[in-house]
């Protein structure tokens, strides 16, 4: 990336709490360089002295200080978000490889206006997708087309989304590596890609609630014959973080993730996970054990993993019903897991209706797109 005088003028400037060496790690992680601390301390110097000149009058230049340093203050999230992205992968296994890839990502400037908010009304509609596992093969601008078609086509304005875990294929198994068009790292990079893209174009008409679990079974680094757990990393903060960068000055779309999260939405306590930390075929155990554990309340449940939809009934609270809900994939397709335990089930997402009752009405909307 070309270095910006401004840009490390505004590093300086939001950063006064600094040592110049930190500084400077700042400029080098932003600018993918690794110059010393007074290569950048001398563009700040000399930005600084053409703003100096550029207003003589004191009052004046008082106010454009403080209008750039207002600026800055909303771009700080971003900078900073790049700056530990990059200096906590780097000491990574994946570090170099994912360094290049964000650097590699090109963020579009859009130019949000923000809705107007929907007439209070207890009705709310959530869409869940779940397992897409790209590979480099499938139509991923078709699928993320498809949905946008979907939600567009009824009428929405204002949708919640659970997006469950397994966007790639990734690492998990050998075979499954040999038969990906691409690495990991890139299928993460295309599918966050695609993904914010595709976010970006539907806040355009819809308002949108996002809650992304960012950690999953084939989204782990299991490298050198390593299980389920041995190592932190996940890719799916790869994704979170491209995402979260893309999504900063966008006001129609809040973005919220975790591992595994518990929210309240609609009057209700939601717990979402990816799944893959639940043995047995008896999810009421698991649920109960996990509320026990967490000393939580849940009132709706959502996992995926399985492949398959799958609701059950837990109990019944207040007129309306607790219950699990295991999302269908989103894949193209029958994998071997599939096949061995005879789970398969048709690409789909669902799109379902609450109100204060809770859950009034569910669709299981069968896809159409393909492999490429």
């Amino acid at each position: 990336m070309k270095i910006d005088n401004k840009k490390v003028y505004e590093i300086y400037e939001v950063n006064q709490g600094l040592t110049r060496k930190e500084k400077g790690d700042v400029c080098n992680a932003l600018f993918d360089t690794s110059y010393g601390e007074s290569a950048f301390r001398k563009r700040y110097d000399t930005y600084k002295d053409a703003l100096q000149a550029q207003f003589s009058a004191d009052e004046e230049y008082e106010k454009v200080i403080l209008k750039e340093i207002n600026v800055m203050k909303q771009q700080k999230k971003t900078v900073i978000m790049r700056s530990t992205v990059n200096k906590v992968i780097r000491n990574k296994a994946f570090g170099e490889l994912i360094q290049d890839e964000i650097a590699n990502v090109e963020f579009p400037q859009y130019a949000f206006k923000p809705l107007a908010k929907e007439k209070t009304t207890d009705e709310w509609w959530l869409l869940s997708i779940a397992d897409f596992h790209y590979d480099g093969w499938q139509d991923i601008k078709g699928f993320f087309n498809e949905v946008y078609n979907i939600i567009i086509n009824r009428g929405l304005k204002e949708l919640t989304i659970f997006s469950l875990g397994d966007e790639i294929e990734g690492l998990l198994r050998v075979s499954a590596s040999m038969d990906s068009k691409i690495g990991a790292v890139k299928q993460m990079r295309e599918y966050a890609v695609h993904y914010l893209n595709f976010l970006q174009e539907l806040s355009k008409e819809v308002k949108l609630t996002i809650y992304q679990v960012e950690s999953a079974n084939h989204s782990e680094t299991r490298v050198l014959g390593t299980g389920r757990g041995e190592l932190e990393e996940d890719l799916l903060e790869f994704l979170t973080a491209i995402v979260s960068i893309g999504l900063t000055n966008n006001p129609n779309v809040k973005f919220i993730y975790d591992k595994e999260i518990h929210a309240e939405i609609g009057g209700f306590k939601f717990y979402i996970e990816h799944g893959h930390h639940m043995k047995g075929g008896n999810p009421a155990n698991y649920v109960t054990k996990k509320m026990v554990d967490r000393n939580m309340q849940v009132d709706y449940y959502y996992t995926a993993h399985f492949h398959h939809y799958k609701n059950v009934t837990l109990h019944a609270r207040d007129g309306y019903d607790c219950d699990f809900t295991a999302v269908p994939s989103c894949k193209v397709g029958i994998s071997r897991y599939e096949k061995g335990l005879n789970l398969s089930s048709n690409s789909a997402v669902l799109l379902e209706k609450f109100n204060k009752q809770g859950r009034v009405s569910t669709e299981k909307i069968i896809l159409q797109h393909k492999e490429e």
